[in-house]
């Protein structure tokens, strides 16, 4: 949401003036125009060299609910066939990436819609070739019917059975202990939700103490973030390039590489539940068209 050329840093002592603070809102936020009046107010900043950036939102706004996603069985997963079904969807749409291959400096909208066609092919990939990973003991029940009747049929389950069985069943222990975890946590919410009387506030000999909530927040504010002196300064102009300011190159492909290989493959770093081993795979298969995102 941060405006362009609108410092958030103002350096103590010195003239150095930069936008570190930003303020991120999801789709549906910005969609309903949940958040409002964004500004950064230096009259908030009290002692400290960050400013700070005030926002107003409608509490009745009725909350938007995160989008679950399908867990993946990673472990059946074969990369070959990821790779073969995501090329082959990415080559349907390898014309978005021509703009950026030219080196001229591709248009911002060029450069998002060959994000979002490359997005849409992994998770298309990862749809039709992953399968769903399912811990439910409705899978345990069906995997101990079959044992049972090749036990009564051969004699001894089949081991490919008595591998599924025993997978299935310390799934659904695991996910027993996480929903035992979650609904402890939730009690403890609830119970630190409840409102206790608070102390007053004494504010000295022939002074008389702060009580009430409202009276609380504002004496705090008074005493710990006193309003700064007006320094007079103008807001520079980001876009000017300053002597001694810091150089940002372009991220090299070993950095690149790094940063999808160096995790942990079996973390999903967005909402959509998309691990590092697809990207893995990913890379792996259109490394050019991966870096050119970058």
């Amino acid at each position: 949401m941060n405006n362009p050329d609108k410092p958030t840093f103002f350096g103590h002592g010195n003239n150095y003036h930069t936008t570190i603070d930003l303020t991120f809102i999801n789709e549906a936020a910005s969609r309903r125009d949940v958040v409002r009046e964004w500004t950064v107010d230096r009259s908030w900043a009290m002692t400290s060299d960050h400013a700070a950036i005030r926002w107003i939102f409608d509490p009745s706004t009725p909350p938007v609910e995160a989008s679950p996603h399908l867990r993946r069985n990673f472990k059946d997963a074969h990369a070959l066939a990821f790779m073969e079904t995501f090329w082959a969807k990415l080559d349907a749409t390898i014309d978005v990436f021509e703009p950026l291959k030219r080196g001229n400096g591709a248009l911002q909208d060029e450069i998002e819609a060959a994000a979002v066609a490359f997005s849409n092919c992994i998770e298309s990939a990862v749809h039709e070739t992953i399968p769903e990973l399912s811990g439910k003991l409705a899978e345990v029940a069906e995997l101990q019917r079959r044992s049972k009747e090749e036990q009564r049929s051969y004699g001894t389950q089949l081991p490919e059975t008595a591998r599924a069985l025993f997978v299935a069943k310390r799934r659904f222990i695991r996910q027993v202990r996480k929903a035992k975890k979650n609904h402890a946590k939730e009690k403890l919410a609830s119970a630190w939700k409840r409102e206790y009387p608070s102390p007053s506030f004494d504010q000295g000999r022939g002074q008389t103490p702060v009580i009430h909530h409202a009276d609380k927040c504002k004496l705090l504010r008074e005493k710990l973030f006193p309003t700064p002196p007006d320094t007079g300064e103008d807001m520079p102009n980001l876009n000017i390039r300053r002597p001694g300011e810091m150089a940002c190159p372009p991220p090299t492909r070993r950095e690149v590489y790094d940063a999808i290989f160096g995790p942990d493959p079996k973390e999903a770093p967005g909402p959509d539940g998309i691990t590092f081993l697809a990207l893995r795979w990913a890379w792996w298969a259109a490394e050019e068209e991966f870096f050119l995102l970058m």
